[in-house]
């Protein structure tokens, strides 16, 4: 698929934002506001990948799909080892654990009244 660079990071920052939104006190996140939180956040990491793709691509091609493992992976050496060096000076959760865990997030929570609940783990630390 072919798409715009700043437009995907646009469209990104207002998913992350929306996100950022979701997590103003505990107490409403719980009650409620965990599944807009973990669709929206899962949705901009995405959103990013892809415009990582879009901007390295000389035909502005990005991967389809939402499986955040698979397009990460998709990336240049390149440009995971920096994603790596950024989450690594945030996070003490190793990445590749997470993405393990988070890959198909948006899926699993965008669907999460649909299925049974136990596979879906809640963030330990809520770091955005």
């Amino acid at each position: 698929m072919v798409g715009d660079y700043k437009v995907c990071i646009d469209e990104a920052t207002a998913f992350l934002n929306v996100a950022k939104s979701c997590i103003d006190s505990i107490g409403e996140f719980l009650s409620g506001k965990m599944y807009p939180f973990a669709v929206n956040a899962s949705f901009s990491c995405e959103l990013f990948i892809k415009a990582i793709m879009i901007k390295q691509s000389p035909t502005q091609e990005f991967s389809r799909g939402h499986d955040l493992k698979q397009l990460f992976d998709a990336l240049d050496d390149k440009d995971r080892t920096a994603i790596r060096s950024a989450y690594n000076k945030k996070c003490s959760k190793p990445l590749d654990e997470l993405l393990d865990e988070s890959s198909k997030a948006f899926e699993d929570w965008r669907y999460a009244l649909a299925v049974s609940y136990t596979h879906l783990t809640l963030p330990t630390k809520l770091e955005v």
